[in-house]
C-alpha cells in the first residue's frame, strides 16, 4: 500500500462485503481524520485517475451514493401488505403447512387486529394506505390508527424475514452457484425487513418520518459535505464526482436499483470505459420510480439481461419499474455490477462465506457443505470474526468444524470471541488437545478482549495443571 495515496489508506479501513451505508461512513470518518493530511482535490483526483482496481472504485462510488430511503417511499410499498397476503394465503390453504416462525405472524394479526382472512388483509391495506397518505400530508393519527399502522408495517417486516429464511433454508448447501444467485435477493430483503421494521417501530412512538439523504452527507454533517465538496470541485478532474454527487442528491435513487441499471450501462459501454462514466449514464437514466435508457440500437449487447427479467424495448428505449424487485438478477454476486459470466463461474468456498458473513441463514446452510469446512482457515475466520450465536453455537457444537487440521485454531478463536456463547460449549475446549499451553497463558498474560469467566476458566484449569 502507497502510504501517500489516500485511496490506498482508504482501502485498508473498507471491507467490500459490508454493506453501503456501512462503507460510506467508514469513508466520512477517513475524510474527516485525514482532512489536514490530503486536501479533498487530493483525494478525489486518487480515487477517479484510478488508483484503485474497477471493483474497488465501485464499491466506493456506490458507497458515496448511498441514501437513506425516504420513509415515505418505503411505506407506500410496505402499505400493499405483499407478503402478509402470500402468508395469509398459505395459512388459509394449509394451517399446517405454517412454520413455527410463521404461525405468530399471524397469531398476533388475528389477536389484535382481528385479520384472518385475505379479504381483511387487503381491506386492512387499504386502511394503511389511507394513513400513510394522511401522515405525508402532515395530520395526526388517532392513537388506535397509529398502533394498528405500526403493527401492519412490522408484521410486514417479519413476514418478509420469513420468506428470506425460507430462501435459505431450501436451497442446496453444496450448490455454491445457487447460493451466490440467491444471495442479492437476500440482501435486498434484509434489507428491507430492517427498514420496515425500523419505520413502524418509530410510528409507533409518533416519530417524525423523515425524507432520503445522501449517508455521506449525513455522515459528515451537511455543512462540513459543502465545505468538502466546494475545496473537492475546484480541479476538473474532481468535478465528474461531484457533479455525480449532487446528481444523486436530487435524484435520491436507491443503490440497489441504482446499481442495476449500472450493469445495463456498463455493458453498453466499451471495455476499460472508468466505472464514473458508466454510473452518471445510468443515474441520469433513473426516475423516481423507475428507468428509461436510449441503448441506442446495442439490443444485442444487453439481450442477456433483459431476456432474464422479461423486459423488451421500444424502439431504442429500454424502460421499466424499480417496484417487485424485478431487477435483482442485474446485480452481480459481489452486490456490485453484473458479469455476464457470473452464473458460468463458481465461486471459491472463501470467496462465498466472505460474502454471506452478514446472512446468518445461508452461513449456517454453507457450514453444512465438507468444501467449506475442509478449508483450512476459512471456519477460524468466521469463529473470530462473527457475531451471531446461532452460527457460533453451531460451531461449538458440530465436531466437524472444531476439529482436524483444517480447523486447528477454531477452538482458540472461540474462546476469544467475546459473544456470549454458552459456557458449557466452549468449556470442553480449555484443554491441551484443543488449545496448546502457550496459548492458554498467552490468554492469561494478555486477557483484553476476553470474557471474564472464560479467563477464570482458563486460570483453574492452568493451577490445577502446575499445583
Amino acid at each position: 500500500m502507497n502510504a501517500f495515496n489516500p485511496v490506498s489508506l482508504l482501502l485498508q479501513t473498507l471491507c467490500m462485503t459490508d454493506p453501503f451505508t456501512e462503507g460510506s461512513n467508514k469513508i466520512a470518518s477517513f475524510v474527516r481524520k485525514t482532512e489536514e493530511r490530503f486536501e479533498p482535490p487530493q483525494f478525489v483526483r486518487s480515487l477517479v485517475n484510478g488508483t484503485a482496481g474497477r471493483k474497488e472504485q465501485e464499491y466506493i462510488f456506490f458507497c458515496l451514493l448511498d441514501i437513506s430511503k425516504a420513509d415515505f417511499d418505503v411505506l407506500e410499498q410496505a402499505v400493499q401488505l405483499r407478503q402478509l397476503r402470500h402468508l395469509m394465503a398459505k395459512g388459509a390453504c394449509d394451517p399446517d403447512a405454517l412454520g413455527n416462525n410463521e404461525r405468530p405472524v399471524l397469531d398476533t394479526l388475528r389477536q389484535r387486529l382481528h385479520l384472518s382472512t385475505i379479504d381483511q388483509t387487503v381491506h386492512a391495506s387499504q386502511a394503511a394506505a389511507t394513513w400513510v397518505r394522511r401522515l405525508s400530508e402532515g395530520e395526526t393519527l388517532e392513537k388506535n390508527e397509529t398502533a394498528a399502522l405500526s403493527l401492519l408495517i412490522t408484521s410486514e417486516a417479519m413476514a418478509l424475514k420469513v420468506r428470506g429464511e425460507w430462501l435459505s433454508d431450501h436451497v442446496d448447501s453444496y450448490d455454491m452457484r445457487a447460493i451466490a444467485r440467491l444471495l442479492p435477493l437476500l440482501t435486498v430483503c434484509d434489507e428491507q425487513t430492517c427498514s420496515l421494521k425500523e419505520i413502524g417501530e418509530r410510528i409507533g412512538r409518533n416519530d417524525k418520518l423523515g425524507r432520503a439523504v445522501l449517508t455521506f452527507e449525513y455522515a459528515m454533517r451537511t455543512d462540513a459535505f459543502e465545505k468538502w465538496k466546494k475545496k473537492a470541485g475546484k480541479e476538473p478532474p474532481a468535478n465528474a464526482l461531484i457533479e455525480l454527487l449532487q446528481l444523486q442528491r436530487t435524484r435520491l435513487i436507491p443503490v440497489r436499483s441504482l446499481i442495476a441499471v449500472a450493469t445495463l450501462s456498463r455493458h453498453l459501454h466499451a471495455p476499460g470505459t472508468p466505472p464514473l462514466t458508466w454510473i452518471r449514464h445510468a443515474l441520469e437514466s433513473c426516475t423516481s420510480d423507475g428507468f428509461r435508457m436510449d441503448i441506442d440500437g446495442r439490443i444485442d449487447t444487453i439481450k442477456f439481461f433483459l431476456d432474464n427479467c422479461g423486459i423488451v424495448s421500444s424502439g431504442t428505449v429500454v424502460a421499466g419499474s424499480f417496484s417487485g424487485n424485478s431487477f435483482i438478477p442485474w446485480i452481480g454476486t459481489d452486490m456490485l455490477t453484473r458479469e455476464k459470466e457470473d452464473d458460468a463461474v463458481e465461486p471459491s468456498p472463501r470467496e462465498l462465506v466472505a460474502r454471506c458473513m452478514h446472512h446468518d441463514a445461508l452461513l449456517l446452510r454453507l457450514l453444512d457443505n465438507p468444501r467449506v469446512f475442509g478449508t483450512p482457515g476459512i471456519i477460524e475466520q468466521i469463529a473470530h470474526t462473527s457475531r451471531s450465536l446461532a452460527v457460533l453455537q453451531k460451531l461449538a457444537s458440530v465436531k466437524e468444524l472444531y476439529t482436524g487440521n483444517a480447523n486447528a485454531g477454531v477452538p482458540l478463536a472461540l474462546l476469544k470471541n467475546p459473544s456470549h456463547i454458552p459456557l458449557s460449549l466452549i468449556r470442553p475446549f480449555i484443554n491441551a488437545r484443543y488449545i496448546s499451553l502457550n496459548d492458554m497463558k498467552e490468554i492469561l498474560h494478555n486477557p483484553y478482549g476476553i470474557r471474564h469467566e472464560i479467563y477464570s476458566e482458563v486460570k483453574s484449569s492452568m493451577e490445577q495443571r502446575y499445583h
